[in-house]
């Protein structure tokens, strides 16, 4: 019987090479001729993938080039694109594009640039003109991540002259072509330059997104007129209350916009989501006014900012639309803003037109005007000095009414050259969304100095020592450069005009979307009436407007002592809890940011009202007086706890041990868990895994034999505190049932293998068997097996042997298969060398060189029973590299050396001392395997470029160490 081998198997092979330097050359000596690439092979680059020897352009043969071909990536802002990838592209004969020569992809550097090698340029020009490189050109494949910039139509290695393969347009992704032949005499320098993105976010007033609803893209013609833009169809939010322009919609925008019939864009809403309570847009008929649809209805709050985009635009357009829903509640005099078509100033309130830092006057002019405020074609506006003794302060509106002299020649074209403030262009209301739109124009004015500002103002009785909020709506335009104005609320205490500002806010937030503004003010111990002020400051120099609505005022201060805010108000959830469960949630939508709210307490049959929190904090709160708040920027929410009146008390049921050991130690509680409840009068609420005790009253296991105990039951103070009332019934008795015994078991072990002929020892046969328990405590060593049956080793096969297993007294006899399995060997067989042809190598050439027999093999014959069969892993390592014995010394050709697993994968290259995988075999493979590769793998030699210069002639010799392993 052969011994088992022993692994790992190591064996040691010499492998032989001979090379022969003539000329300055190596050439291959086994043919007997060069092996030179056919140069009307070149011109094609469609190369087999995985091939040793591919018909790719070789850059270093080509002549180096006299021009340079270089890529300038920008973003629209003319910054250069670093990290961006690009592949040159050829035109082949069938019009199509695909990569030339196989090129790796090339990145843009810091400068944003790609700087072609003057050897690739060179190729291009050799080849260039030619059926299949009729043209070249760059062609990006991705952008720099989180850049923000539109990704490029993925690309599969082809594409067409304007899209790619899955039809996504290739316009501003593709340079121009270059149309490089050997005739080419300038340099090429191409520029390109990305784009980044259109979306519009359509919100509601708590900021939540708003799906569903349908926009068209407007232009701005020549004419005035706004009309659909390339007769694109409606776009529809998505779930996130966005839509996004694509990139080819986005290159259109930019090709034509700016021109007459594309001075800019805008959205247009043309429907909101059926049942929505949103306000209905006015029908779109195709075109529309700059703020009013075909039929004369207002277009605010249905369209989005103007965007003028360009081809030289260079910003993202995150256009923001909101629908508002607000309160109805105002203790002021139209609160609206309300007034029709022939009136001329807002009813209950009073109209200013001033400069900056005008006061609310005593005795307050109206604008009096002899023609509807929608069309001013005269307001103009000039500061009066202090000597004229007007009644309000420093300047007065002039105008057709106005009894002062010398106050006419404001009517008169060009406006005055002194002190000259500006023009109010609009003065509108808006009946559907309840509206006033005001707009100036101070881009002619002659005082730089000072802002144009319109005031309402209104006197509203008042108690006195009591706190008020004063709020509105607000939208101002976005876009505009340096400011686009602001908006300010204030108090007067009383009818005093000259005094102090009190409670008072301002705004600039100018998105373009609506926001809330509100300040506080309480009032002396003497007041009976405050002043409310409403100013529009509007920008020096530009054209500007504001639009404000839903004017507001209230008794009562602010929450935590917040005197203004400005924002978007959100709602406030109010949770409904009993005994720690929320069973309902309701939800007051959000009214004005700094309006007041009141969380209505609901009543329980059942539940007892026990403590209220607002956001967390613990509030006072009762039928009569439930929480209160008032709207803020941030969601709120107001959590009211009921808590049910309970009979707690404790319940257990007996309990059925079973069969145990003599000597059991007493069950832990756990025992008992699913056995021990808790009752609220009848109805059980719980049963129990934890939080309660166990006690057994004289417990005795020294006997075998059935047995009851009596068993105790406590329940946890914790347990106590989540059922209030439990502590006065904590505290239960059952009964344990139990039957003690006594025995020894043993376990065979499932598949027993013996290879020794001569009769098992003791502690051999201890091996076969398992799990030997004592009363059920394990036996550990402490226990013998004795053979029963003869041993018999004159047959391979599975035999049942009756083995007796022993420890303190007691004893059991089981069976045991085992079978007699000698081990067998595990074989390495590889032939003693490897031997390569001998060659003649070009220098500056990289050569592969093959074994001079392709059929060189190894194998592996597992000759092992299947029951010590391992996997097993057979590896190489280069013990002693390449070296030539010359003039008693060794030259060393280090790294040419490499290792194919087959022909298409990436070669390894063979360094001293690592080692390499080259076959390997699960567990249970019988009978010999055998290894062998096609001429192009396995073991090669490779020569760079780099060291074909230098080689020298002669045999070479290296060690390869050959490792057989047993794996797990």
């Amino acid at each position: 019987m052969k011994e088992r081998n022993i692994i790992p198997q190591v064996k040691r092979y010499i492998i032989l090479l001979i090379f022969v330097l003539v000329s300055g050359f190596l050439f291959m000596q086994s043919d007997k001729k060069i092996m030179a690439q056919q140069e009307e092979g070149l011109a094609t680059t469609e190369s087999q993938v995985g091939a040793l020897e591919t018909p790719l352009i070789n850059r270093i043969e080509a002549k180096v080039a006299d021009i340079s071909v270089t890529l300038k990536l920008t973003g629209a802002d003319g910054k250069p694109i670093e990290g961006a990838s690009f592949v040159i592209q050829r035109l082949k004969a069938n019009d199509t594009w695909t990569t030339f020569n196989n090129e790796e992809p090339f990145i843009t550097d810091s400068l944003g640039e790609i700087k072609m090698t003057p050897e690739l340029v060179a190729v291009m020009k050799q080849y260039g003109g030619k059926e299949n490189d009729r043209a070249y050109r760059f062609r990006e494949i991705s952008v720099p991540k989180g850049s923000g910039y539109i990704d490029p139509p993925a690309y599969s290695g082809t594409d067409n002259e304007k899209t790619a393969s899955n039809g996504q347009t290739l316009i501003g992704f593709v340079s121009a072509n270059m149309d490089i032949t050997s005739a080419s005499t300038v340099d090429y320098q191409m520029n390109l330059s990305l784009d980044k993105s259109v979306t519009l976010k359509l919100t509601g007033a708590d900021g939540k997104p708003i799906e569903g609803a349908s926009f068209v893209i407007q232009r701005l013609r020549v004419t005035g007129k706004w009309t659909t833009f390339n007769g694109e169809k409606p776009f529809i939010t998505d779930s996130l209350g966005e839509i996004k322009m694509t990139p080819e919609l986005v290159a259109v925008m930019k090709q034509y916009g700016g021109r007459d019939d594309n001075k800019a864009f805008r959205f247009r809403e043309i429907s909101v989501p059926k049942d929505s309570g949103y306000v209905v847009p006015p029908p779109y008929s195709g075109t529309d006014d700059e703020r009013a649809a075909s039929n004369g209805q207002t277009l605010s709050g249905f369209i989005a900012d103007r965007m003028d985009i360009t081809s030289a635009t260079t910003i993202d357009y995150q256009v923001r639309m909101s629908h508002n829903k607000m309160g109805s509640s105002n203790l002021v005099n139209n609160p609206l803003f309300y007034r029709n078509a022939n009136t001329n100033y807002v009813p209950g309130w009073v109209s200013f037109v001033g400069s900056l830092g005008f006061s609310l006057g005593a005795t307050p002019v109206l604008l009096n005007y002899t023609h509807p405020m929608a069309v001013l074609p005269w307001n103009r506006f000039e500061e009066i000095p202090l000597a004229e003794k007007n009644d309000i302060n420093e300047w007065l509106y002039k105008g057709l009414n106005v009894t002062y002299p010398d106050i006419n020649q404001l009517n008169i074209d060009p406006p005055p050259t002194k002190n000259y403030l500006g023009e109010l262009e609009v003065y509108q209301y808006d009946p559907a969304n309840s509206e006033l739109y005001v707009r100036a124009n101070t881009t002619n004015a002659t005082n730089k100095t000072k802002q144009f500002v319109f005031i309402l103002g209104q006197t509203i009785p008042v108690k006195p020592n009591t706190t008020y909020r004063f709020g509105l709506s607000y939208h101002l335009p976005a876009g505009l450069a340096d400011k686009a104005g602001t908006v300010e609320i204030l108090f007067y205490n009383g009818k005093r005009v000259t005094g102090p500002k009190e409670g008072f806010n301002t705004t600039e937030l100018t998105d373009g979307n609506w926001h809330d503004l509100y300040t506080e003010f309480k009032t002396s111990s003497t007041a009976d009436e405050v002043s409310l002020s409403l100013r529009i400051n509007f920008p020096v120099e530009k054209v500007s407007w504001a639009s404000v609505k839903n004017v507001w005022l209230e008794e009562g201060s602010g929450d935590q002592g917040e005197g203004s805010g400005e924002g978007e108000a959100k709602e406030v959830t109010v949770n409904y809890h009993q005994d720690g469960v929320i069973k309902e949630t309701a939800s007051i939508p959000a009214g004005n940011l700094g309006r007041s709210w009141s969380a209505p307490l609901k009543t329980y049959a059942d539940f007892d009202f026990d403590s209220a929190k607002l956001d967390g904090v613990n509030v006072s709160a009762s039928a009569e007086k439930p929480v209160t708040g008032i709207f803020k920027s941030t969601q709120q929410t107001v959590d009211y706890y009921f808590k049910k009146k309970h009979d707690y008390k404790l319940v257990a049921d007996p309990t059925d041990w079973g069969k145990q050991f003599v000597g059991t130690q007493a069950p832990a509680s756990s025992l008992f868990n699913g056995k021990v409840h808790v009752y609220d009068g009848d109805t059980k609420v719980e049963t129990l895994t934890s939080n309660f005790t166990s006690s057994i009253k004289a417990y005795d296991n020294s006997l075998a034999g059935a047995k009851k105990f009596d068993v105790t039951f406590q329940s946890t103070a914790q347990l106590n505190a989540k059922y209030p009332g439990l502590e006065n019934k904590s505290t239960v008795v059952a009964t344990l049932d139990v039957l003690f015994y006594t025995e020894l078991k043993a376990t065979s072990v499932a598949q027993t293998y013996f290879e020794k002929v001569d009769v098992p020892t003791a502690e051999e046969l201890k091996s076969w068997v398992k799990d030997v328990t004592v009363n059920g405590k394990a036996a550990g060593d402490n226990y013998t097996v004795d053979l029963v049956t003869a041993w018999d080793s004159s047959q391979v096969i599975a035999k049942e042997y009756q083995v007796k297993v022993s420890s303190g007294g007691l004893s059991e006899t089981i069976v045991v298969t085992v079978t007699y399995t000698p081990i067998g060997d595990l074989i390495l067989d590889v032939p003693t060398t490897l031997n390569f042809r001998d060659v003649y190598v070009r220098k500056g050439k990289e050569q592969v060189i093959h074994r001079k027999n392709d059929n060189w093999s190894l194998s592996v014959d597992d000759q092992r029973h299947v029951v010590y069969q391992k996997g097993w892993d057979l590896s190489v390592k280069l013990e002693e590299g390449l070296t030539l014995e010359k003039d008693d010394t060794k030259v060393a050709l280090d790294d040419v050396l490499i290792y194919k697993k087959d022909s298409s994968s990436v070669p390894e290259v063979l360094k001293i001392g690592e080692r390499h995988e080259i076959l390997n075999h699960a567990t249970g493979v019988s009978g010999e395997t055998k290894m062998s590769w096609s001429p192009d793998a396995g073991f090669l030699l490779k020569i760079d470029r780099l060291k074909s210069r230098y080689i020298e002639e002669g045999a070479y010799k290296a060690v390869l160490e050959f490792t057989l392993a047993d794996t797990p």
